[in-house]
């Protein structure tokens, strides 16, 4: 293809360019000749015949529509003059080069690997693709039959091998890490936010969870680490942390709202003690039913309100709304939290915040701001604001 400069040339030149008529018939023949190049790239696949670099073709379309495309076209307003020498000069960046084949060579000189980067190909049939080459003399020509390169196959084979022997290593390593200690492995299958062997199953009881020591641990930063177990490509994340449950002005525990919920027990009604529970019940089913009824019959209203009582867990019972406005947590005993700080043996561990249930109610290892109380609540339903 003869390598003549081509010019901004429109019809109005003709009438007063006469001495420029060679030139115009050059050009018209390079248009010619690219515009026939341009309809063998865009034609469909067929399935014999030679490959093609996918990238060489997609640049040479943008470079004819942008760059050659507009030199044959008449005389516009001023805005389309300036936005065809914008496309000419944005097209310079995509001049295809002379191996149309550059991009799907390895470097062993034979056809590289289709998954490889920059080398997808397509098919074109034998007699467009000698009319390619003829434009193109350097071009590397690759039957359709052409077998990928066997050096750059056993290569990616063996890397492949290496990595899934990497990831396996990683996997297993995770793995043992729970399953050496029964206290992660409770924390890693746990979906309800809170120990459900230490359920309080007494329906005169008040308190949703037995008597213990319990810590408090991010939502996010539980999902976080569950991921990072289960999948070798996640990161592993940092000690677990609950400044962000601390009020700005005083550096105090503030209580979530649906772990406040929780506690007290705000989605179901239960007997506070035994000596009330004729009473409680009374108020529940009716006077008249419950005194109509032995004592033993209860078993099965007190039966549907341990039902109803485990379904109020302490993540289930949380909407999608009530995810984004507040900072979750997950409760956990203080061996379970330990077992936890302990997979951080040489790293600094953050704030942690604990109660402990007795029978004297719910006692807080820091007690919690009542100067930040946004609820005002009852004394014992301490408020929360999300911490900004």
């Amino acid at each position: 293809m003869a390598s003549v400069e081509i010019t901004k040339i429109t019809y109005p030149d003709l009438e007063r360019e006469v001495l420029s008529y060679n030139l115009i018939n050059i050009a018209a023949l390079q248009f010619v000749e690219r515009k026939r190049i341009y309809q063998l790239i865009v034609a469909p696949q067929t399935r014999k015949g030679f490959f093609v670099s996918k990238t060489w073709c997609n640049q040479y379309s943008k470079w004819f529509s942008q760059a050659v495309q507009p030199l044959m076209t008449r005389n516009g307003k001023k805005k389309k003059k300036k936005n065809s020498r914008r496309r000419i000069s944005d097209a310079a960046s995509v001049t295809p080069w002379q191996n149309v084949n550059a991009d799907i060579v390895c470097e062993h000189g034979m056809l590289a690997r289709a998954c490889a980067q920059r080398a997808k190909r397509r098919v074109m049939e034998p007699g467009a693709w000698n009319l390619l080459h003829c434009f193109y003399p350097d071009s590397q020509a690759f039957a359709a039959t052409t077998a990928e390169c066997h050096k750059c196959v056993r290569a990616h084979s063996a890397q492949q091998d290496e990595l899934q022997r990497q990831c396996h290593e990683v996997k297993i390593a995770r793995e043992a890490e729970v399953e050496g200690n029964p206290l992660l492995k409770l924390v890693l299958s746990r979906r309800t936010g809170s120990p459900n062997h230490l359920f309080n199953r007494n329906p005169l009881e008040l308190l949703p969870l037995l008597p213990g020591l319990y810590k408090l641990v991010s939502h996010e930063w539980l999902r976080s680490w569950r991921h990072y177990t289960r999948s070798h490509k996640a990161t592993r994340p940092p000690p677990p942390d609950l400044s962000l449950f601390l009020c700005e002005a005083h550096q105090l525990p503030l209580i979530p709202p649906h772990l406040r919920q929780f506690l007290c027990n705000c989605h179901s009604s239960f007997p506070p003690s035994f000596p009330h529970l004729r009473v409680f019940l009374c108020q529940q089913i009716g006077f008249s039913v419950l005194m109509a009824v032995s004592f033993p019959s209860c078993k099965l209203v007190i039966g549907g309100i341990i039902k109803a009582r485990e379904r109020d867990s302490l993540l289930l019972a949380l909407d999608q709304t009530e995810h984004q406005s507040q900072h979750v947590c997950e409760v956990v005993t203080e061996d379970e939290y330990d077992a936890l700080l302990g997979l951080y043996p040489n790293e600094p561990t953050g704030l942690s915040v604990g109660f402990a249930i007795s029978d004297h109610g719910i006692e807080w290892a820091t007690a919690p701001c009542t100067s930040c109380d946004a609820g005002h609540l009852d004394q014992h339903f301490l408020g929360w604001r999300r911490h900004k």
